[in-house]
């Protein structure tokens, strides 16, 4: 684990669909450097104030960067709030410069954006700079807190040494429509490569183990995040191939003078992040874990009716004689057995990982 991390660190550098709903604690899931500074109040007229709080806009669906969870509040009505990566690093930021908020989730990346343009919203949590309409109505914070890496994800032992995407000429693969991938690497996939768009991380891995796709194209953080919901890490496999890797930003209207008044203290904080690879690390390793944890009472995708794995699939995508055996003995526990065997193996957030 602590090579990938360190290769990841060194180089740091989401229309719609099915909301999955989960009950966790009274919450429903809808599927550093020390620096010595004076820290100044914000005027409570201005934005960010007390009495103008930023109004700052996730979507679900896309751990560990975002997704979004509702709780009860006073009275009955339902709270809904961002949670992810890119939220606690804007939450530690808003903290420490005294900076209020409020959530306003969005069901996806592209309704996020409208809000954002219309100036609905002050901040974006997530934000790929992917269209020259983003650039234009708001303003990226730069650096980017983190870079993302597009992977190929395939049954354990198909597409073995995927280099590139000649590799996968006259293969069928899948993508998320909330990880907004495909607008991003339209321009350099073949004409050979047929991807079928599909909504949110269950749907594609059952495209997958149901053998109706030969591969996933997905964020590499969102696939070890996944898998461990699933419980498939030993049946699913992704490729060294990094198809590419953006850079996720905050991203602030240009409506109002929020942005002006506050790019400094972000970009402060941000590099002072990065330059803490330990931090940044335990902060992703939290939200893969948090995510873990939160389906741990799930069973795996495999012993779900109708998506259980065939016996000439299970033969396909195991190594050897033992792995099979295995396969066999798992199927026959109950689910909570199941549960805690693959809790009890590796808990390690990422595998490690040779550059």
């Amino acid at each position: 684990m602590h090579k990938f991390f360190t290769s990841l660190l060194l180089c740091l550098t989401m229309t719609s669909f099915a909301v999955a709903q989960t009950t966790t604690n009274g919450r429903i899931y809808e599927e550093e450097v020390e620096r010595k500074q004076v820290v100044k109040k914000v005027d409570a007229r201005l934005c960010g104030g007390s009495e103008n709080p930023l109004t700052i806009a996730g979507f679900v669906n896309y751990p560990p960067f975002g997704w979004v969870e509702a709780r009860q509040g006073m009275g009955g009505m339902e709270i809904r709030e961002n949670f992810g990566l890119g939220f606690v690093i804007f939450d530690r930021i808003a903290k420490k410069y005294n900076i209020n908020y409020v959530h306003k989730p969005f069901l996806n990346y592209k309704q996020a954006q409208k809000a954002l343009e219309v100036g609905a919203v002050d901040v974006l949590l997530e934000a790929y700079y992917d269209t020259p309409v983003t650039g234009s109505v708001g303003q990226f914070f730069y650096p980017a807190y983190i870079s993302n890496p597009f992977v190929v994800v395939t049954l354990k032992g198909k597409l073995k040494n995927v280099k590139n995407f000649e590799d996968l000429k006259g293969r069928k693969g899948v993508a998320r429509w909330e990880e907004m991938i495909l607008p991003l690497v339209q321009p350099t996939l073949p004409k050979e490569i047929e991807i079928e768009m599909v909504s949110g991380a269950r749907n594609a891995f059952r495209k997958l183990i149901k053998k109706e796709v030969d591969f996933i194209l997905m964020s590499e953080y969102a696939y070890e995040t996944e898998i461990r919901r699933f419980k498939v890490q030993d049946f699913v496999e992704k490729s060294s191939f990094r198809v590419r890797t953006p850079n996720i930003f905050f991203n602030f209207t240009k409506r109002r003078g929020c942005a002006r008044r506050m790019e400094k203290a972000f970009e402060r904080e941000i590099k002072a992040l990065l330059e803490d690879k330990a931090e940044l690390r335990r902060l992703l390793a939290e939200q893969i874990s948090y995510w873990e944890d939160k389906f741990k009472d799930e069973p795996s995708i495999l012993l779900q009716k109708g998506f259980e794995l065939e016996d000439e699939t299970a033969l396909e995508i195991q190594l050897d004689k033992e792995e099979e055996e295995r396969l066999e003995r798992l199927k026959a526990l109950d689910s909570d057995v199941l549960i805690k065997e693959y809790q009890n193996r590796g808990r390690d957030p990422l595998p490690d990982k040779e550059e």
